[in-house]
Parts: structure tokens; C-alpha cells; sequence
């Protein structure tokens, strides 16, 4: 028998391999000789690393860049081969996320550290990035990550502008990236987010907030983002305001498509394919998927989705174990998954289930008893 285990990490309890090491070990326990596959994965956000990292020939590598509010920090990203072709795994969060602040500065956090981690990866050969955009501290449309990779920003008097947080969106007059550095490169922005760059769903007005601004500056940073939008749509030749996903990390989606001309995709379909997560369903007889929580979103471009639908398309039936099962997970059935399993086998206060011992062991125990029925059934048919 072999098996391929995709499951996303249980955010706050276990990592993706954590958990699928612990559904490995339920499997063996009834099918000691199984062929077992892990494959860490992740949705753009936390986890899309560790997903990277398990990519056959992997190197892990850091670089020493500035944090969103400009102190150094050491990110970490994968370099890959793909097809011959040296790839880049980031999270944006390594540089500039909202968890590498004490305080959060909505109006002075910038992506410029970003923008120093893609040249450090360019500087290694890499000629193509995957980058999820999940957990930023920052809301400057992308101005920072911009202008470490050469691009100049100048305000109505022509003058050089020199700082790039969201307070600095309404100076800016004009954009020059002839002398951009990552020319020939390309990128895909991994991001489950639709939100155009403004307006009442835009970058401003729903993250804006959860990044520590108050409602003065979500109104001062609204006005600076549309002035911008305007600016920036000059130099990507279409109008990146409305463009699906342009909202993405505080604006960074918009930079990324109208700028540096990425690809936009779901989280988790982009980490399928930078993993080559078809080849290996290849001769798989059941995928395991899951989450800490399935319920309406994660039929709705979370990973248990995009593993669902690429084994679908494999023709292998999916097991899908959550920590917990939630009205509306019942989407998931339409994607691919044939069978749906919570992991808790007792009533525990939530602190209880996510304690890391705990999810380990219930994980292990469910993927235990799924495999004893499995067992069962196939002795039956016979």
C-alpha cells in the first residue's frame, strides 16, 4: 500500500510534518510495510516554508535583512531545482512579518526587507521565486520591497524619496524602474486573498487595522494607497487597483503584478506544483489531508482543497482528519475529499486539543482506527 500525506500544519500545536509524522505512525502500526510519502505543504502563510524545504535537493539558506521597522533580522528562505531551473521558496513573513514586532507601525513599516531577501536569493543563481505573502506587518503597497530592488520613488517636486512606509503612499509622484535589478527573473505570489488594492475591501480597509492602525490613519492610509494606485498603474500599463489579489499583504500584491509582472495564485496550488505534489500520487492508493480546523474555508482554496483537487484529478481517494469539523466543511466532498475525520476522541477545552503531546497522539489514534476499518473492509471484499 502506499499512501501520500499532505496535511497542513495545526497552527499553534503542529507543524505539517509534525502532524503527518503522526499519521505516519498511525498507519504503520496496521500496515507496518506501507509505502509512506510525507509531503509538508502550506497555504502561502505559515507552513508554505517547511513545505519548500522537503523538495528533494533543498538547501536551506538565510540572509541577514531589516525587519518592517528597519532592524536587522535573519530570514530564512529555500533555494530548489525545478526542472533545471534554480528556484526560490520565500514566506514574506521571514522579513517583514507581523510577528517580528513588538509594536506595531502601520504608517513607518516597510517591505524593503523583502526586496533584500530576493536579491540575496538572485545573488545565489535563483532565477525564478515562489513567494507566499501571508502574515505582513506592512501596508506600503510594495514601496519598500520596490526600492531595494532599484526602483526610485519621487515626490511632486522630483525629489528622491527616501523612506517607504504607508505614511510616505501620498508623496509619491512618480515611479522610475528602468533601473530595476531582478530584470529576467520571474515570480509567482502565493496568496489565498482576492482584495483589490482599495476601497471598502481593499488592502487599507481590512488589514489595515490588524497591523495596529487606528481608524485616523486606516483614513490617511486609504487616501495615500489610491494616490499611489494611480502612480503605480502608469508603470504596470493597467489599473492594478482593481486587479484580484493586488490588496494582498498591505499592497504588496500590486507591486509584485504590476511591477515585477507575477503570477498570481492560490497558496496552496502554487507549493503542489513548485513540490511536484502529481508525481507523487503516482501508483498512491489513499492522500490524508487535513487541518486543525475544517470547516467552510477550507473548501475555499485551503490547502485540504488544492490536495483534494490535484488527487481528484489523480483518480486517489482522500481521507481528510481536522482537529476539530465545523458546518460547512461538507464543501471539502465536492473537491475530492471521500471521507471526513475529526481527531479528538473526548471532550478537552481547546488549550487542552492543541497541546502538542495531545494533537500528536489523537492524530495517531484516529489514522490508526481509519486504517484498521480499511483493513477490515479489504479482508471482507476478499
Amino acid at each position: 500500500m502506499k499512501v501520500v500525506l499532505a496535511i497542513d500544519s495545526y497552527k499553534g500545536s503542529l507543524s505539517s510534518f509534525e502532524a503527518a509524522t503522526a499519521v505516519e505512525r498511525g498507519i504503520r502500526k496496521v500496515y507496518p510495510g506501507a509505502k509512506i510519502e510525507k509531503t509538508a505543504i502550506g497555504d502561502g502563510g505559515e507552513g508554505t516554508l517547511e513545505a519548500f524545504s522537503q523538495t528533494p535537493g533543498a538547501e536551506a539558506c538565510s540572509a541577514l535583512v531589516l525587519n518592517p521597522l528597519g532592524k536587522k533580522v535573519r530570514a530564512k528562505y529555500v533555494l530548489f531545482d525545478r526542472g533545471g531551473s534554480v528556484c526560490a521558496g520565500m514566506e514574506a513573513a521571514q522579513a517583514v512579518g507581523i510577528t517580528l514586532l513588538k509594536n506595531l507601525s502601520p504608517m513607518e513599516a516597510t517591505t524593503f526587507g523583502l526586496g533584500e531577501l530576493i536579491l540575496k536569493a538572485a545573488k545565489r543563481g535563483a532565477k525564478k521565486f515562489y513567494i507566499g505573502l501571508g502574515g505582513t506587518a506592512t501596508t506600503d503597497g510594495g514601496m519598500g520591497m520596490l526600492a531595494a530592488l532599484g526602483v526610485k520613488f519621487f515626490d511632486k517636486k522630483n525629489s528622491k524619496i527616501a523612506s517607504f512606509g504607508g505614511r510616505n503612499l501620498i508623496e509619491v509622484s512618480k515611479i522610475d524602474a528602468s533601473e530595476i535589478a531582478v530584470k529576467g527573473l520571474s515570480f509567482e505570489i502565493l496568496c489565498d486573498v482576492k482584495n483589490p488594492l482599495c476601497g471598502p475591501e481593499g488592502a487599507v480597509r481590512v488589514f489595515a487595522p490588524q497591523k495596529g492602525a487606528t481608524p485616523k490613519q486606516v483614513e490617511l492610509l486609504e487616501k495615500g494607497m489610491r494616490s499611489y494606485s494611480e502612480i503605480l498603474s502608469g508603470v504596470a500599463g493597467f489599473d492594478v487597483s482593481e486587479a484580484e489579489g493586488a490588496g494582498a499583504a498591505g499592497g504588496l500584491g500590486a507591486a509584485f503584478m504590476g511591477v515585477l509582472k507575477a503570477k498570481r495564485k492560490s497558496g496552496i496550488e502554487g507549493v503542489l506544483e513548485a513540490v511536484s505534489f502529481s508525481k507523487k500520487l503516482k501508483g498512491a492508493d489513499f492522500v490524508v489531508t487535513g487541518e486543525g480546523r475544517l470547516d467552510s474555508q477550507s473548501a475555499m482554496g485551503k490547502a485540504p482543497e488544492g490536495v483534494a483537487r490535484f488527487s481528484k484529478l489523480a483518480g486517489v481517494p482522500v481521507i481528510a482528519i481536522g482537529g476539530g469539523i465545523e458546518k460547512g466543511a461538507e464543501g471539502l466532498y465536492k473537491c475530492g475529499v471521500n471521507a471526513m475525520f475529526s481527531s479528538l476522541r473526548k471532550p478537552a477545552s481547546l488549550p487542552e486539543a492543541m497541546a502538542k503531546g495531545t494533537a500528536f497522539e489523537n492524530l495517531e489514534k484516529v489514522s490508526e482506527n481509519i486504517f484498521k476499518l480499511i483493513k477490515a473492509v479489504k479482508s471482507v471484499r476478499k
